[in-house]
């Protein structure tokens, strides 16, 4: 797996051919690379990790208040908020999502559709600072993934805007996991998939399991470690690339341990408009970013049945 120091694209302040080759070659051979020579706002330490997962610890009644409102009616919150033990994807794990409001409550609009709306933060009482820990870091894989966004762009011919520009005022979600093994895993915590956007950032903890297919169909661990973090690419990366960038499969394996991982899906803005490259043959019509995330999302039953509300109010027409 391509392991790439990339602490000369904070130290000098300007592009390396050499660091941008590397990138690029992780990104289209593996679609897996870890990051290494992090700056000190982009590091995960474990004081960093214990105060963003301390969310996991607030008492049920106000996890139920921040759950969707698939699992708690009178909830208003569709796509962000938190996702109980037993009612989660697994039930044996639980999870909060986070979205941009994190840095800017601009991107929060009240149109009624769910990659919009207001994140439900918990109470300043019950979790004290823990907002401001969230945004800081929210901004940091911002931050963080425009640098890989703008490496990607210059090691494969693009203009750098041409990618990091759709960026701008993006949906980002920021996910924390909370897996808690039992006699009843299995083996897996994840099952193999591929994640849909663009670019993922991801600090697991020193529990590990997180896997990766190879192009031979073998399964490869992704290590675990403070000071690095790992990044793959997503289904649209892939597609609007022509498949230079890879797509991987990936799993999480179970461990027999307690594990929590914290997963930044870098997305684009969600009125971006994406077409062919120029000199590609076009094999997909031009979309717009927020409704093409939205129709991948009706694969997943969390949103069973939304849809039809959603067209109802008239939210999805918003777009």
């Amino acid at each position: 797996m391509q392991s790439v120091d990339i602490s000369v694209l904070f130290e000098n302040k300007k592009p390396s051919p050499a660091v941008d080759r590397q990138i690029a070659e992780g990104a289209c051979d593996l679609g897996f690379l870890l990051l290494s020579g992090l700056p000190d706002w982009a590091l995960m330490t474990a004081e960093r990790r214990r105060r963003l997962t301390a969310v996991f610890a607030l008492p049920d009644e106000e996890k139920r208040r921040l759950t969707r409102r698939r699992h708690v009616a009178a909830n208003p919150n569709i796509y962000r908020g938190f996702e109980m033990l037993g009612r989660s994807y697994r039930p044996d794990s639980e999870r909060m999502d986070v979205g941009p409001d994190a840095v800017d409550p601009q991107r929060v609009q009240a149109d009624g559709h769910p990659l919009r709306e207001a994140t439900p933060w918990p109470q300043e009482r019950l979790l004290p600072d823990w907002k401001k820990e969230v945004s800081a870091y929210y901004a940091a894989m911002e931050r963080l993934g425009e640098v890989i966004l703008r490496a990607l762009a210059r090691a494969l011919g693009l203009l750098e805007d041409e990618l990091a520009g759709r960026f701008r005022h993006g949906i980002s979600t920021l996910r924390f996991i909370h897996f808690l093994p039992t006699r009843d895993s299995g083996p897996l915590l994840a099952g193999a998939h591929e994640d849909t956007g663009f670019t993922t950032l991801l600090h697991q903890d020193e529990a590990g399991g997180l896997e990766l297919q190879t192009r031979d169909g073998a399964w490869q661990q992704v290590p675990p470690g403070e000071g690095r973090v790992a990044v793959n690419f997503g289904l649209l990366f892939e597609r609007w690339t022509q498949g230079r960038v890879r797509a991987t499969p990936h799993r999480v394996t179970n461990r027999g341990r307690e594990r929590h991982s914290i997963v930044f899906f870098h997305e684009p803005a969600f009125d971006a408009e994406f077409a062919p490259l120029p000199g590609a043959e076009s094999h997909f019509k031009p979309f717009t970013y927020g409704p093409f995330l939205w129709h991948e999302m009706q694969r997943y039953s969390d949103f069973e049945g939304i849809e039809q509300e959603l067209a109802t109010r008239g939210a999805l027409g918003a777009a």
